[in-house]
């Protein structure tokens, strides 16, 4: 059996939005980035700052994030998306996603799932390209999705938490090779197909359907 840890932004969100601007990017490590320390590790990026390391977590995540920093009250429309019943919903799809390689008798190595999901920045080239919504659960335990929140994007939840399902079991059995091109072809092509195998072809992602 396995456990799902649900870290729930909209709370750290309004923290922040609450917090001087100096302490905000405190406020996130703490609350956002601890949880997922370990994932962070493997891809060699510290969540406290560090000089001998290139990138930094948070560093990392304003290429697709509203940095902490820049959230403004006028974003509280947009959390106020990551109610209850979205964080419900989110556990409900992880469950189907990762009990359906049950069928084929795989079976999770993981015990811990830790799960959230950040709000999507309109403006950054990697969210407006994948149409405001991306994920990040190629680290076994570990998913993050990154969300521009709307009605669109909020349908595509349990399309965008199998896709990233497909990636973290995956690598439960097989090591990660870095990030060369053709497995990142293989991966991403697995996943969709993943998606589609569970809820039809309307639920693939932009990174196919946007492709000749």
């Amino acid at each position: 059996m396995y456990k799902i840890n649900i870290i729930r932004s909209d709370s750290v969100y309004n923290n922040i939005l609450k917090a001087p601007i100096n302490d905000r990017d405190s406020i996130f490590t703490k609350e956002i980035l601890v949880p997922f320390k370990k994932k962070f590790e493997v891809q060699h990026m510290p969540i406290y700052n560090d000089d001998k390391q290139t990138m930094s977590a948070i560093q990392f995540l304003d290429a697709f994030q509203i940095s902490p920093k820049d959230l403004r009250m006028s974003d509280q429309m947009s959390i106020q998306y990551l109610n209850n019943d979205f964080w419900s919903n989110c556990e409900k799809y992880l469950k189907v996603a990762i009990d359906q390689f049950s069928n084929y008798s795989i079976s999770s190595q993981v015990s811990n799932y830790h799960f959230t999901v950040l709000l999507g920045d309109r403006q950054k080239p990697l969210m407006y390209l994948n149409k405001n919504r991306g994920g990040d659960g190629g680290i076994p335990g570990y998913i993050m999705i990154y969300l521009v929140p709307s009605t669109s994007t909020i349908n595509s939840m349990k399309s965008l938490i199998a896709h990233e399902v497909n990636h973290n079991m995956r690598y439960q059995y097989i090591d990660w090779d870095g990030g060369s091109l053709i497995e990142l072809i293989i991966a991403e092509g697995l996943a969709e197909n993943y998606v589609e195998s569970l809820y039809g072809k309307a639920h693939i992602g932009p990174r196919v359907t946007n492709t000749n």
